[in-house]
């Protein structure tokens, strides 16, 4: 990484200027919140191994989603690390809804090709979005493990609350009031420099990826526990 050289005229243009800023902020977080940033690392290794270890299960469809939720979470991440606090919360809504889908098409095998097959015509467009819906499968979720949905009940509002749709509390934690002698300004942060903000929305991503790994165990449960995901996922909860 300390040998890569930025390409002539980087940093010389709006876009590339706000990435640098991004990865300013990104090796501040690192370097000052090494803690949170090894629990985020410890999650993603899990996902990693998970990943790495899912071929020949017995429904083929439902562990694809597994590399979705990880990338989902692994863009969380670098957007919680950077100070895009309300876009991080969009990726891990993203997260658990990869691992909710999974959930549901393993649960109802028969719903494998509703999926599959929702962009084939208007009426399997109109079924599935009747099916595919995260608040049925939390409910569903909860029939096989209450902590569990409740938890991911939990996380998937905080998501929506706080960035995942465009909410107040959202878009009130990037304002910011400046007051003149006659003025009032009110601007919008892009990053967020608020500690409180920060730590809970790292807090959130670990939360969200420990819990969406807990939603995929109960689909592969044998597979986890042969790997040893199953006591890395104890470990790794403790303080969350």
């Amino acid at each position: 990484m300390s040998s890569i050289v930025p390409p002539n005229g980087w940093g010389e243009d709006s876009l590339s200027e706000f990435i640098g800023f991004t990865l300013h902020n990104t090796f501040h977080t690192f370097a000052c919140a090494k803690p949170w940033y090894a629990k985020l690392r410890e999650v993603h290794d899990i996902f990693w191994e998970v990943v790495q270890n899912v071929a020949n299960t017995e429904h083929v469809l439902p562990p694809f989603f597994i590399p979705r939720a990880h990338s989902a979470y692994l863009a969380a991440v670098r957007l919680v690390l950077s100070g895009q606090l309300p876009e991080a919360y969009m990726c891990l809504r993203g997260c658990l809804e990869n691992a909710l889908y999974s959930f549901h098409i393993h649960k109802t095998p028969g719903d494998s090709e509703l999926y599959l097959c929702r962009d084939d015509d208007d009426q399997k467009l109109k079924e599935f979005k009747k099916v595919f819906h995260p608040s049925p499968f939390l409910d569903e979720l909860e029939q096989d493990d209450k902590q569990i949905a409740g938890l991911a009940r939990e996380l998937y509002e905080r998501s929506i609350e706080y960035g995942a749709h465009p909410n107040p509390r959202g878009m009130l934690a990037s304002m910011k009031i400046k007051k003149e002698e006659r003025r009032v300004y009110f601007t919008s942060e892009y990053l967020l420099e608020d500690k409180l903000a920060r730590a809970v929305c790292v807090k959130t991503a670990a939360q969200t990826g420990v819990c969406s790994l807990y939603i995929f165990r109960l689909t592969l449960e044998a597979r986890f526990n042969l790997l040893g995901v199953t006591d890395k996922l104890l470990r790794v909860r403790r303080g969350l």
